[in-house]
């Protein structure tokens, strides 16, 4: 068993916390978002379009109007 600094034990809890908060911190780096092209049919990068505006959905959903890079006008909920 582990012990802090006071030599108390360290639980299972608190390593979990841990390494929960670096593993999501690295899972925050690598995510990407996509966005769906109608006229392609296929899934871009967001990095990889250029964005014309982002506007707010009915639901709350975040609404991304693109040129994809075919040149094709799209719009899209966002994904990822």
């Amino acid at each position: 068993m582990r012990h802090d600094s006071k030599g108390r034990p360290i639980t299972g809890w608190q390593r979990g916390g841990k390494r929960t908060s670096r593993f999501m911190a690295q899972r925050e780096r690598e995510r990407t978002i996509q966005v769906y092209c109608t006229d392609c049919s296929c899934f871009y990068d967001e990095k990889d379009v250029k964005v014309l505006d982002i506007s707010e959905g009915m639901q709350g959903e975040d609404r991304l109007r693109f040129e994809c890079p075919s040149g094709h006008n799209a719009e899209s909920t966002r994904r990822g």
